[in-house]
This record gives structure tokens, C-alpha cells and sequence, in this order.
């Protein structure tokens, strides 16, 4: 599991840099998808949809990635 930790400014962009950490797998690995997850967060920043006068309960998020079988 990869786990982004980001803080985000009133207009969604990220504030600084994200804190990455990864489990499970080998090292290899864990790097691998820790950048690949690093990058599709910062490539998706801003996130103008996000309700302003919410930001109290958005300014700082945690997401979380598994890898896995994508067929059900």
C-alpha cells in the first residue's frame, strides 16, 4: 500500500511536498509505485472542485493506493 500524505491551499493546490510511504513488496517495488503515486497526485493538482468554504475539512488529506488485480 502506498499512502500520499498532502497539505492543499484554499485554491487546491498542494502546499509543499507530500509525504510518501509504502508497504508490502519488495523495495523495488515500493519506490516504483511511491513515485508513480507522488506523480499522479502532483500532476492532478489543483483540485479546483473542491468546496471552498469547506476547507477546514480538506486542507490536509491522506490517500491511499493498492495495487491488486484490477479484474473483479
Amino acid at each position: 500500500m502506498i499512502t500520499v500524505h498532502l497539505r492543499l491551499d484554499k485554491n487546491g493546490a498542494i502546499v509543499g511536498s507530500p509525504e510518501v510511504t509504502a508497504s508490502g513488496g519488495n523495495e523495488a517495488a515500493r519506490e516504483s509505485l511511491s513515485a508513480a503515486a507522488l506523480r499522479a497526485v502532483q500532476r492532478s493538482s489543483p483540485f479546483p472542485m473542491l468546496p471552498k468554504e469547506k476547507y477546514e475539512s480538506w486542507n490536509e488529506v491522506v490517500l491511499h493506493f493498492e495495487s491488486g488485480d484490477p479484474t473483479p
